[in-house]
């Protein structure tokens, strides 16, 4: 299968839970993903094939809303298909597309590289995927995971 194009808008805003909200919008080619990237799972899910929460609700809580999407990590490229409910994990929508490593590379240090600039930006400022997140992206970028 053609591999398609990823791109990612960023955005951040002041939470009202305190620190920062970093919203990640996802295209494929033209369509916009449903939610918003869950920053995290994201850099988890390109080392390692599985069913993953990859897309949250945009406040940041996964289970009021974004869905469950599989993951392959090949030699070639790395595949995203189906669509599953977040709590009963049923089937909602059938996908698939096929992402180059260059390209999932490139969207990757996009996210690093803007978040590494809040982080010298706003030291010691909570920053989370949505409004209200689940993990504080200022620790998740220690020296072991920005490789």
């Amino acid at each position: 299968m053609e591999c398609i194009q990823m791109t990612v808008n960023i955005t951040h805003e002041e939470s009202p839970a305190g620190g920062i909200s970093v919203f990640v919008d996802v295209y494929f080619g033209e369509r916009k993903m449903q939610d918003i990237l869950d920053v995290a799972v994201f850099f988890q899910a390109i080392v390692k094939s599985g069913r993953y929460p990859l897309f949250t609700c945009g406040c940041g809580c996964f289970g009021c809303g974004g869905y469950y999407v599989d993951v392959e990590c090949t030699d070639k490229d790395w595949i995203l298909r189906n669509k599953y409910h977040p709590l009963e994990k049923s089937l909602l929508e059938n996908f698939e597309y096929h992402v180059s490593w260059e390209q999932v590379h490139n969207v990757a240090a996009q996210i690093k590289g803007y978040i590494m600039q809040l982080i010298q930006k706003n030291p010691g400022t909570m920053l989370m995927s949505g409004t209200i997140g689940e993990v504080d992206l200022s620790n998740f970028f220690t020296e072991e995971n920005s490789e």
